[in-house]
């Protein structure tokens, strides 16, 4: 479950598309998967797509979102409120031990660990007003490069604002995208 807001078509022309919106994603509901804007995408070639991960510090607020299943993604007030940006839960095998994982990032002590991402591995080029692109979230990445993570050792992530860096630098390598029509 995680949170993108601020997306953004950057055309090769130097104009932008934007989409004023945060987009709610959940992995087990078929209905957050998609989105389709009332925007009409001009014509032209775009060089890439950005949004930010997770909901930046002056959207974030708590109270943003009434209802579920968006308000069950609210962040400890005691950390600062607002709302995570990604909750990642499962479990892993350690050693033939099966062993929960619960990987949650957000805001830390009203610190925005929310971070720009930029997608240029699927130009866009459109030669009508409607397109369909797929952003894809490789979940072993957010545990390798830069940093190596180590599920056994991701305890207390909420309130680590060390470990929420960590993650945050990961999440340059965890988005890919590409397009269809």
């Amino acid at each position: 479950k995680y949170f993108v807001s601020d997306v953004t078509l950057h055309n090769e022309d130097g104009t932008q598309i934007n989409f004023d919106f945060i987009f709610y994603v959940d992995a087990h509901d078929e209905m957050t998967m998609s989105y389709t804007s009332a925007n009409k995408i001009p014509v032209g070639n775009y060089t890439s797509l950005s949004f930010t991960f997770g909901i930046d510090s002056a959207q974030n607020q708590t109270g943003i979102f009434p209802n579920p299943p968006q308000n069950l993604m609210e962040w400890p007030v005691t950390l600062g409120g607002g709302y995570h940006y990604m909750k990642l839960e499962g479990k892993f095998d350690s050693v033939n031990v099966i062993k929960n994982y619960q990987t949650h990032t957000g805001p830390t002590d009203g610190i925005d660990n929310s971070f720009e991402v930029t997608l240029t591995d699927s130009p866009i080029n459109c030669s009508c007003e409607q397109v369909t692109i797929d952003i894809n979230m490789n979940i072993n990445n957010w545990y390798v490069n830069p940093n190596t993570i180590d599920l056994n050792t991701m305890t207390m992530i909420m309130g680590n604002e060390q470990k929420q860096l960590l993650l945050k630098a990961n999440g340059s390598n965890v988005f890919t995208s590409s397009i269809g029509k």
